[in-house]
C-alpha cells in the first residue's frame, strides 16, 4: 500500500471544492480581493495569469485562495499563503474588464503555528505546477532550511517529529517526491558554483549533468564551466571526466609512493648497513652484472611478499621454508613491488626464483636475482628471525631500509602500516576517498585494520589515520596483476 503524503491530501481537498464546514486549522470566508496581499516569500513563476484568468471567467473560482489574517501597514489584513496566480486573475478580470462579480473571493483562512510553518504551506501550495529547474531548487531550499529552523526551535511541523528522521524524507514525503531528488538538490544548492548555476536557470545544462558537477571539488567544477560554450556539457562527459580524475588520481597516489620509498632508502644507507646483506653476485654471476643496492631489494621485496605465507602456514624454522617453497612456489609469478622501492617481477619455474627489474626501456624486465628454490630459501631465511614457541607473540623481522617490524599478536585483528601521501591524507581520513589502490604483497582481507601515516617530502609528519577493510576488488578486468583495490571505511564506523 502506498505511504500516505501531504501532496495526496491536498488533492483531494481541491477536487471537493469549497469547504463549508469550519476545521481545526482554517476556516473559510468571501473576502474582498484587494484586502490581500502578495507573499513576499513566494518565489514561483507567476506565469500562465492570461490563462487562469479566461478559465476562472468561463468555470468560476474552483479552488479557493489560501489567507493568513496578518494586517500590514497599507490597511491590508490577509496574507496571502496559497494562490497568487488565481488572485492575480481575479484581480485582471476586475481590473481589465471590469467583471465585479469577481471581487470577492472565497478563501481559506489559515493558521500555520510558525513563520516556518508558514513557509512549508507556501511550498506546497505552489508545488501543482510545473516549475523550472532553478526554481524548483529555490523552493526545496526554502523548505529544507525551514524544516532546519524547525528543528533547531524544537517545533513540530504538520504532525512530523523532526528529530525521528532525516529532513530530507520529511521534505520528500511533504512534497510527495523522492529522498534522493531532494537529496540531490540539496547537493546542487550547496555545491554548485554560481557559474554553473547560472547555465542551469538558463537551462543550458540539465539537471542530471547538474548533480553530476556538484560532486567535484570548486577547481574542477570550474574547469568544466570553462568548456563553456565551445562544448555541450552532457552527463557522459562529466563522467568520462571524473573517471580520468580518479585514474590521474591513482597515478599520483603510486608515483608518490614510490618517491616516497626511494627517499625513505636513501635516508637510510646514509645512517647504516643493513645486517645480513646478502652477496648475490657469487650465486649466479652471469644474471647479477653488478653487485649494487637493487640485488638486496629484490631479495628483501620477495620476502617481504612471502610474509603472509609464513604466517598462514605457521612456518618456524629453514627446514619448513624449504619443504613449503619447494610445493607453493612453483610455476608461479606476478608483480613485484617492495616497501623498500623495489619495482619488479618474481617468476617461479623448472627450480628456479627469477627477480626482476622494470628498466623502463623496449626489454623493461632484466634479471637481478636466480637462484634455486632451496638456495632462495636460504637466503630468506637470513633475512627471517623465527621466534621460539614460548614466546606469546608471533613476530616476523625483515630488515627494510625503513627498519619496520611487522608484527602480529595472536587476535583475528591484521594491522597493515603504510604510508600515504599529504594530498590523499585529509579526504581519506574524512572518508571522502573510501579505497585505496594498492599492490596486494600483504594479502589483504577483509576486516583487516590500515594505519596510515602521512608523509610530506618523504618525512612523516606524525598525523596518523586508521581505517578498517570492508571489501577487496581483484582480478578485475583493468586491474593490473598484483594489485587490488581496499574498500574503507572508519574503525569507530564499522
Amino acid at each position: 500500500m502506498a505511504g500516505f503524503n501531504v501532496m495526496d491530501m491536498l488533492n483531494k481537498t481541491s477536487k471537493e471544492g469549497i469547504e463549508e464546514k469550519p476545521k481545526a486549522r482554517f476556516r473559510t470566508k468571501d473576502i474582498d480581493i484587494y484586502n490581500i496581499y502578495a507573499n513576499e516569500d513566494n518565489i514561483s513563476d507567476q506565469i500562465g495569469i492570461d490563462e487562469k484568468a479566461a478559465e476562472i471567467k468561463l468555470l468560476g473560482l474552483l479552488q479557493p485562495l489560501e489567507v493568513m489574517y496578518e494586517p500590514n501597514q497599507r490597511g491590508e489584513e490577509y496574507k496571502l499563503i496559497g494562490g497568487e496566480r488565481r488572485w492575480r486573475a481575479l484581480k485582471k478580470l476586475v481590473e481589465e474588464e471590469d467583471l465585479q462579480e469577481f471581487r470577492e473571493a472565497t478563501c481559506q483562512i489559515r493558521k500555520p503555528r510558525s513563520k516556518n510553518e508558514e513557509i512549508i504551506e507556501l511550498c506546497i501550495s505552489n508545488s501543482y505546477r510545473k516549475a523550472t529547474p532553478e526554481k524548483e531548487l529555490e523552493r526545496i531550499k526554502l523548505l529544507t532550511d525551514a524544516l532546519k529552523d524547525a528543528k533547531a526551535a524544537g517545533e513540530k511541523i504538520m504532525g512530523y517529529d523532526l528529530e525521528s528522521g532525516r529532513l530530507r524524507d520529511i521534505a520528500a514525503k511533504i512534497l510527495g517526491k523522492k529522498p534522493t531528488q531532494i537529496a540531490n538538490a540539496m547537493s546542487i544548492n550547496s555545491n554548485l558554483i554560481p557559474e554553473l548555476r547560472k547555465l542551469l536557470e538558463k537551462q543550458k545544462i540539465s539537471f542530471s549533468v547538474a548533480v553530476e558537477i556538484a560532486g567535484l571539488e570548486e577547481d574542477e567544477q570550474e574547469e568544466i564551466y570553462s568548456w563553456y560554450p565551445d562544448e555541450i556539457i552532457t552527463v557522459k562527459k562529466i563522467r568520462e571526466y571524473k573517471q580520468r580524475i580518479l585514474e590521474e588520481q591513482r597515478e599520483a597516489e603510486l608515483k608518490e609512493s614510490r618517491q616516497e620509498a626511494e627517499a625513505d632508502e636513501t635516508e637510510e644507507e646514509e645512517e647504516t648497513e643493513i645486517e645480513g646483506q646478502m652477496e648475490l653476485e657469487k650465486d649466479f654471476p652471469e644474471y647479477c652484472p653488478e653487485p649494487d643496492e637493487i640485488q638486496r631489494q629484490a631479495i628483501e621485496a620477495f620476502a617481504e611478499y612471502m610474509q603472509s605465507d609464513i604466517r598462514s602456514a605457521g612456518i618456524n624454522n629453514l627446514s619448513e621454508l624449504k619443504e613449503y617453497m619447494k610445493i607453493h612456489y612453483r610455476n608461479s609469478g606476478g608483480t613485484l613491488r617492495g616497501s623498500n622501492g623495489f619495482d619488479g617481477w618474481y617468476d617461479c619455474g623448472k627450480g628456479f626464483i627469477t627477480l626482476s627489474i622494470d628498466n623502463g626501456d623496449d626489454d623493461p624486465f632484466h634479471e637481478v636475482v636466480k637462484k634455486t628454490i632451496v638456495k632462495m630459501a636460504d637466503a630468506i631465511c637470513e633475512l627471517i628471525k623465527f621466534d621460539t614457541e614460548e614466546q606469546k607473540e608471533e613476530r616476523v623481522e625483515i630488515p627494510q631500509t625503513n627498519k619496520l617490524e611487522v608484527q602480529e599478536t595472536r587476535s583475528d585483528e591484521r594491522r597493515h602500516r603504510l604510508k600515504i601521501a599529504k594530498m590523499f591524507f585529509d579526504v581519506v581520513d574524512a572518508g571522502k576517498k573510501s579505497f585505496e589502490l594498492q599492490k596486494n604483497d600483504r594479502n589483504y582481507q577483509i576486516g583487516d585494520i590500515l594505519e596510515m601515516h602521512e608523509m610530506d617530502n618523504g618525512e612523516e609528519t606524525g598525523r596518523i589515520t586508521e581505517k578498517k577493510v570492508i571489501y577487496v576488488l581483484e582480478g578485475f578486468k583493468g586491474l593490473e596483476k598484483g594489485y587490488c583495490i581496499l574498500g574503507l571505511k572508519g574503525v569507530e564506523e564499522v
